[in-house]
Protein backbone atom coordinates (compact mmCIF):
# COMPACT_ATOMS: atom_id res chain seq x y z
CA UNK A 1 0.00 0.00 0.00
CA UNK A 2 2.51 2.37 0.64
CA UNK A 3 4.10 1.91 -2.52
CA UNK A 4 0.78 2.79 -4.09
CA UNK A 5 0.73 6.03 -2.34
CA UNK A 6 4.42 7.23 -3.20
CA UNK A 7 3.19 6.19 -6.94
CA UNK A 8 0.40 8.22 -6.21
CA UNK A 9 1.72 11.18 -4.62
CA UNK A 10 4.25 11.41 -6.96
CA UNK A 11 1.49 11.78 -9.97
CA UNK A 12 -0.79 14.03 -7.76
CA UNK A 13 2.66 16.18 -7.46
CA UNK A 14 3.17 15.94 -11.40
CA UNK A 15 -0.33 16.80 -12.37
CA UNK A 16 -0.18 19.76 -10.06
CA UNK A 17 2.95 21.15 -12.32
CA UNK A 18 1.09 20.26 -15.48
CA UNK A 19 -2.23 22.07 -14.80
CA UNK A 20 0.06 25.02 -13.88
CA UNK A 21 -0.59 25.02 -10.62
CA UNK A 22 3.09 23.88 -8.63
CA UNK A 23 6.77 24.75 -9.88
CA UNK A 24 8.34 22.45 -11.60
CA UNK A 25 11.28 22.64 -9.35
CA UNK A 26 9.48 21.79 -6.31
CA UNK A 27 7.54 18.91 -8.19
CA UNK A 28 11.09 17.23 -9.02
CA UNK A 29 12.22 17.98 -5.61
CA UNK A 30 9.36 16.10 -4.48
CA UNK A 31 9.65 13.52 -6.66
CA UNK A 32 13.67 13.16 -6.19
CA UNK A 33 12.87 12.71 -2.54
CA UNK A 34 10.69 9.39 -2.86
CA UNK A 35 13.06 7.60 -5.18
CA UNK A 36 15.97 8.66 -2.41
CA UNK A 37 13.95 6.90 -0.14
CA UNK A 38 13.65 3.89 -2.31
CA UNK A 39 9.98 4.87 -2.96
CA UNK A 40 8.54 3.79 -6.42
CA UNK A 41 7.05 6.76 -8.11
CA UNK A 42 5.69 5.47 -11.92
CA UNK A 43 4.27 1.86 -12.60
CA UNK A 44 4.34 0.21 -15.79
CA UNK A 45 0.57 -0.23 -15.77
CA UNK A 46 0.07 3.68 -15.61
CA UNK A 47 1.38 3.98 -19.52
CA UNK A 48 -1.99 2.89 -20.38
CA UNK A 49 -3.96 6.28 -19.98
CA UNK A 50 -7.32 4.95 -21.49
CA UNK A 51 -7.03 2.16 -18.55
CA UNK A 52 -6.05 4.66 -16.14
CA UNK A 53 -8.87 7.50 -17.12
CA UNK A 54 -11.58 4.19 -17.00
CA UNK A 55 -10.28 2.99 -13.28
CA UNK A 56 -10.37 6.86 -11.94
CA UNK A 57 -14.24 6.44 -13.33
CA UNK A 58 -14.81 3.15 -11.62
CA UNK A 59 -13.48 4.75 -8.87
CA UNK A 60 -15.86 8.25 -8.90
CA UNK A 61 -18.67 6.29 -9.10
CA UNK A 62 -18.10 3.76 -6.44
CA UNK A 63 -17.97 7.33 -4.27
CA UNK A 64 -21.35 8.01 -5.22
CA UNK A 65 -20.73 10.57 -7.90
CA UNK A 66 -18.02 12.88 -6.54
CA UNK A 67 -14.44 12.40 -6.94
CA UNK A 68 -11.88 14.62 -4.73
CA UNK A 69 -8.15 15.17 -6.43
CA UNK A 70 -5.91 16.81 -4.10
CA UNK A 71 -3.44 18.98 -5.62
CA UNK A 72 -0.63 20.65 -4.72
CA UNK A 73 0.02 24.99 -4.88
CA UNK A 74 3.60 23.83 -3.50
CA UNK A 75 5.40 21.53 -0.85
CA UNK A 76 3.32 21.43 2.25
CA UNK A 77 0.56 23.04 0.86
CA UNK A 78 -2.15 20.80 -0.90
CA UNK A 79 -5.67 21.63 -1.65
CA UNK A 80 -8.73 19.32 -3.25
CA UNK A 81 -10.75 19.63 -6.18
CA UNK A 82 -13.67 18.23 -7.77
CA UNK A 83 -13.15 18.05 -11.61
CA UNK A 84 -12.37 15.73 -14.04
CA UNK A 85 -8.61 14.47 -14.87
CA UNK A 86 -7.79 16.12 -17.89
CA UNK A 87 -6.60 13.15 -20.34
CA UNK A 88 -3.61 14.98 -21.68
CA UNK A 89 -2.23 16.47 -18.01
CA UNK A 90 -2.73 12.69 -16.69
CA UNK A 91 0.19 12.14 -19.70
CA UNK A 92 2.21 14.26 -18.82
CA UNK A 93 2.16 13.72 -15.05
CA UNK A 94 2.77 10.05 -15.57
CA UNK A 95 5.92 10.63 -17.63
CA UNK A 96 6.86 13.35 -15.77
CA UNK A 97 6.80 10.97 -12.10
CA UNK A 98 8.58 8.07 -14.18
CA UNK A 99 11.42 10.23 -14.73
Amino acid sequence: HGQAVAIGVAVDTAYSVHAGIMAPADAHRVIALLRALGLPTSHELLRDHASVLRGVEEFREHLGGRLTITLLNGIGDPFDVHEEIDGARLAGAVAMAAG
